[in-house]
């Protein structure tokens, strides 16, 4: 309408532009009024007008690529159909029906989501039959006016006349007018448009036998019975088939129906047709779903029911009729409480609410889980989805629900539940002597190690004895070889037989028997000085400042009985540090790596060699036990600080000695201890405590 005006000359090309775009971009059509048209020129771009903006697209992922698509498929057809892929997260495909504008080189599109096709068709045919009424008034007008200047009017109908051609070649109707017999007199240029032809190769022939029907006996003959009922006074309404310029095959509404004039005779004929194509492939597209549907349902292994908001069902699927044991005409028209849901006083109560939270759940799905019972009363479990429906009024109407039969899965759910309680049980019962076993394994394992250390004690002073026994025997020794010369001594003193140099040699030997007495006595007290402390340090476990380096030494010199009969050497280097912390925790550390080592590293060797270094770290000291013996694998390696894991059961080994040691450097001493090994390679421990330990 407004490239009309723009042609009568009433509105520029800018205003009629203007007002179109807005017309077109404020349509709304559908059901929910959520489709409208798109304009974009053939180049792809968008039109809108003038300070609004096309919302049809400019939001979607791709549009451009939309855009382009639409303006592509209306270059090379004229018109057609354009589908796209989901956009902007919905579930469903848009169908585009796209259409040329020549006159001003726009690209006219109308889209809509494939699930709603039905209802838009709908609301498209309803506005097709109005347009319908309003284009035969319109016809039925420019008809008259033809048949009236026909007959000349005047010369002053030459204005009114070319206007009227000028509509009547705009409009989206296929028109012509015929003779009584059926000739061609004139086409409108949409007519001339489908066949590519000029109206001077169709004015003339038979309207039968013109380029549009001549692909089809079938619709030949209907337009020949078509145009013989016109001529005695009817109108005749049918669908026909033509192919296009393109070849391509299309659908036509067709009319053909008598002009009058003014004696009341029949003039002309009028044939009038509209491209139906688009509607007709939606509708078989709506067919075809709907009979996939139709189908999808009915086969489904889903319980599907459509039920009023009064409970009335209106449909059970076949699968939901089997499962329940009902007829059809049992099912449909009863109230779904008291046939697929149980009817008693709660779901009663509850009714008017559980409908209010399906409708009120508006396009998300309400569930819930339900006992229900068949036809013969036994029960079953269904995991019900309601999703309401809302007629064209958005009024909530009914609801579609689906069901699915959990029975086993509910037999499975209570028959898991009742294990897991008893389960409970038993874990309970199984915790509690397991509580009451670890406390017993506390107890001996503290008995155990307890033992370790009286035995290490033990050993210690069993040690230490046989150390002193030989400088005192020395000193005994001694003593008495020294007693004995005093004696011969004297018996020659009385005797009068003394000589000077019997005297001398007196004099040289008590002073090297004093001497030896005194060097063994010193050592003797020495290692009773060092045995003193590290028994008060291994008994009383008091936490008191020391040097540490030196200490070791101490240890050391209780512990060589342990190895000065092999060649073994134990080396202490590195840096002297003070700490104050736990000696006799670090005694026994000492002492059970040096016994692991005798007892492991060295094994079937006696020239072992053992380092000890003492390394300050910031806030603390790092101590090494080094040894070159075996060393372990990967295994061991993981497990000697388990307790009770030994390699030498069989020999006596109680797997408690480097357990006592993690425990001790761990918890007493409040350090770290690790152990870095490789078979054949030797052993290295590294422990690292802090300068004060904490306080226990």
């Amino acid at each position: 309408m407004q490239y009309v005006l723009e042609q009568s000359g009433e509105l520029s090309r800018e205003q009629a532009q203007e007002a179109a775009l807005r017309f077109l971009c404020s349509m709304r059509l559908g059901p929910e009024r959520g489709n409208r048209f798109c304009i974009c020129g053939k180049d792809g771009r968008l039109l809108s007008p003038s300070g609004g903006e096309s919302k049809c697209f400019a939001k979607e992922e791709g549009w451009t690529e939309i855009v382009s698509a639409l303006a592509e498929k209306a270059r090379n057809h004229g018109e057609g159909y354009v589908e796209i892929a989901e956009q902007s997260g919905q579930n469903v495909p848009k169908l585009i029906y796209v259409r040329a504008f020549a006159p001003w080189d726009w690209v006219i599109g109308f889209c809509v989501y494939t699930d709603e096709t039905k209802p838009v068709i709908d609301h498209l045919i309803d506005l097709l039959n109005l347009s319908m009424l309003l284009a035969f008034g319109l016809i039925l007008v420019t008809s008259i006016l033809v048949f009236r200047v026909g007959r000349g009017e005047g010369a002053s109908a030459g204005p009114s006349q070319k206007r009227l051609h000028s509509i009547f070649d705009q409009t989206n109707q296929f028109i012509g007018l015929l003779t009584l017999d059926g000739h061609t007199m004139t086409v409108n240029r949409p007519f001339l448009n489908f066949i590519g032809m000029l109206e001077s190769e169709i004015v003339g022939q038979q309207f039968w036998d013109t380029p549009w029907w001549r692909h089809s006996e079938e619709s030949q003959e209907r337009l020949k019975r078509a145009i013989a009922e016109a001529r005695e006074g009817e109108t005749v309404r049918f669908g026909l088939s033509a192919t296009n310029v393109q070849g391509d095959p299309r659908s036509i509404d067709f009319l053909i129906k008598p002009i009058m004039n003014d004696e009341g005779g029949i003039a002309y004929l009028m044939a009038e047709g509209h491209d139906i194509t688009p509607r007709v492939k939606a509708e078989e597209a709506l067919r075809y779903s709907e009979e996939s549907y139709r189908e999808l349902v009915e086969y489904a292994q889903s319980i599907i029911v459509r039920w009023t908001t009064e409970g009335t069902i209106v449909f059970a699927n076949e699968f939901a009729l089997n499962l329940f044991g009902y007829d059809e005409a049992e099912i449909v028209g009863s109230n779904i409480l008291g046939t697929l849901m149980p009817r008693n006083q709660e779901s009663e109560e509850r009714w008017f609410s559980f409908v209010e939270e399906i409708g009120s759940s508006r396009k998300e799905a309400f569930s819930l889980e339900k006992g229900c019972n068949r036809k013969d009363g036994s029960e079953i479990w269904i995991s019900w989805t309601n999703k309401p429906i809302f007629d064209y009024k958005d009024r909530f109407a009914e609801v579609l629900s689906v069901g699915i039969n959990i029975t086993d899965r509910k037999k499975a759910q209570d028959e898991l539940e009742w294990l897991n309680e008893e389960l409970e049980l038993r874990v309970n019962a199984r915790t509690l002597a397991l509580e009451k076993s670890l406390e017993s394994l506390k107890q001996a394992q503290e008995q155990l190690v307890e033992s370790a250390k009286m035995a290490s004690l033990g050993g210690l002073v069993a040690g230490v004895a046989h150390e002193i026994n030989t400088p005192l025997g020395i000193g005994v020794t001694t003593i008495s070889y020294l007693d004995d010369k005093a004696a011969e001594l004297a018996e020659r003193y009385d005797s009068g037989k003394v000589k000077r140099s019997d005297f001398e040699k007196f004099i040289k030997l008590c002073r090297e028997s004093t001497s030896a007495i005194s060097m063994n006595l010193e050592r003797a007290s020495e290692l009773i000085q060092s045995f003193k402390q590290v028994a008060v340090d291994q008994t009383s476990e008091q936490r008191r400042k020391f040097k540490l380096k030196n200490y070791i030494q101490e240890v050391l010199r209780s512990l060589h009985s342990k190895y000065k009969d092999t060649s073994h050497t134990i080396e202490v280097t590195g840096t002297e540090i003070s700490l104050l912390s736990y000696p006799g925790a670090i005694m026994q550390v000492l002492t059970n790596l040096l016994m692991n080592a005798l007892t492991h590293a060295f094994e079937d060797r006696e020239n072992g060699h053992v380092t000890i270094d003492v390394a300050p770290l910031e806030k603390g000291v790092r101590f090494t036990f080094i040894d070159d013996g075996q060393g372990m694998n990967e295994m061991i390696k993981s497990r000697i600080f388990d307790p009770f894991f030994t390699t030498k059961r069989a020999s006596g080994g109680t797997g408690l000695g480097l357990h006592i040691v993690y425990n001790l450097v761990t918890q007493k001493l409040g350090g770290t201890i690790s152990c870095e090994s490789e078979a054949g390679k030797g052993t290295s421990f590294i422990i690292e405590l802090p300068r004060e330990a904490p306080v226990i």
